[in-house]
């Protein structure tokens, strides 16, 4: 179940929130760190990768901002952050990357897209909103925290739809096929930075927007 467990119910009867669009972004970053754990020796990224699931998204970020003042790794060593926030619903070939215009990792996000066609997946930058809207969006994200450290990131996300904390957001629904491509491509782009060198730096515009505490 979402965070709001059982509550008012819905025209059916209906008072099971569900939360199944809402939990594909776990289920993905579980995929995502089972693939790792997967690859072979050889093709083993030089830096590490943390993976985090957090809790108390709708109470203001709470477990990611409790993270970043209880670190298990030092922040400082951090070089980028993805987050996935439901992934399994809307168009089945687009999936938006909120904060595309903030930092590196929003065109090494298009070129991972372009680099495999079989995903089918198309980038929207910020899901087509304007700068405002989309800034919003940003800043709701869990990824915030460790961005108002200093750590370029960037959602990864199919998307509003109007199932969305309510009961009727239910696994039929969803596009199980959709969030294991999101998830790959998730996992190729984390793969790409840990792997090499790369340092994803922020662009004016977004070193603008992760306002620090």
């Amino acid at each position: 179940m979402d965070h709001l467990g059982v509550g008012p119910p819905d025209a059916s009867g209906d008072s099971i929130y569900n939360g199944a669009d809402a939990a594909s972004g776990l289920a993905g970053l579980v995929e995502i760190a089972e693939a790792f754990v997967a690859l072979p020796e050889e093709e083993r990224a030089a830096r590490p990768v943390l993976v985090l699931a957090v809790s108390g998204h709708e109470t203001g970020l709470a477990g990611a901002a409790w993270y970043v003042d209880h670190p298990t790794v030092a922040l400082d060593g951090a070089v980028a952050v993805f987050a996935l926030d439901r992934i399994a619903r809307n168009s089945p070939d687009r999936v938006s990357a909120v904060g595309h215009r903030y930092s590196g990792l929003g065109p090494l996000l298009d070129d991972v897209a372009r680099a495999h066609p079989d995903l089918g997946l198309t980038v929207v930058p910020d899901a087509g909103l304007d700068p405002d809207s989309a800034a919003a969006w940003f800043r709701s994200a869990d990824a915030l925290p460790l961005a108002r450290r200093g750590v370029p990131a960037i959602l990864i996300s199919t998307g509003d739809h109007e199932d969305a904390r309510r009961p009727s957001d239910e696994h039929g629904r969803t596009d199980p096929g959709k969030a294991a491509r999101v998830a790959r491509l998730a996992f190729l782009a984390v793969h790409r930075v840990a792997a090499s060198e790369l340092e994803p730096a922020w662009t004016p515009t977004g070193r603008r927007i992760p306002a620090p505490r």
